[in-house]
């Protein structure tokens, strides 16, 4: 609401008298009410253009209170909705990395188990006596003990070299023998001294 200004025509001719004036003497009282009401006219056209520019600034900062709503209502839902797809991605990942360690982990299990297994049946296997190993003496896989007892007598056959020289064989009466290295080797003794 504007304030209304005076009027202030000069000289106010139906409230005041002319007054004459000297320019060396002070203003008289009409002269300064003339001037206060002029000062004031002013003030009042400040006030009333003030008043304009507050009234403008309220409603512009309403509209921008209310602008700024929306926009934070904007941005909060982005951020709910980024927030659940992370936690949903997050969720699914969180699954997906359990679902293969506890892959790994049945894997690693039944692996282990099974090496387990495998150990307790050769364990089981030496306490019984089967292990099986290739005997060199025969060239056929045989029970380690028939291996053992076949390595251990086949020295008992062979000739050492003190039965050897009481031999007294020449080169070709050896020769004449035809004896396989391997023969010589485990059975020299029996054939030769039989």
């Amino acid at each position: 609401m504007a304030i209304q200004e005076f009027n202030i025509q000069s000289p106010p001719n139906t409230l005041f008298q002319g007054v004459t004036t000297n320019w060396q003497n002070n203003l008289t009282y009409q002269e300064f009410l003339l001037g206060v009401l002029k000062k004031l006219n002013e003030v009042i056209e400040r006030v009333n253009a003030d008043a304009e520019f507050i009234t403008e600034f309220n409603e512009k900062y309403t509209e921008l209170l209310a602008e700024f709503e929306e926009v934070k209502n904007k941005v909060d839902t982005i951020d709910e909705e980024v927030n659940a797809e992370v936690d949903a991605k997050l969720t699914a990942f969180q699954s997906a990395i359990k679902v293969q360690i506890d892959t790994a982990t049945e894997y690693l299990k039944s692996y282990s188990d099974l090496g387990d297994q495998r150990l307790e049946q050769e364990i089981q296997n030496i306490q019984l006596g089967q292990i099986q190993v290739i005997d060199p003496t025969t060239g056929m896989t045989s029970p380690l003990q028939t291996v053992i007892n076949n390595l251990a007598g086949a020295s008992q056959n062979a000739l050492t070299a003190s039965e050897y020289d009481a031999l007294n064989l020449t080169a070709s009466a050896y020769d004449a023998q035809e004896i396989s290295a391997f023969n010589y080797d485990f059975n020299g003794k029996a054939i030769l001294m039989a």
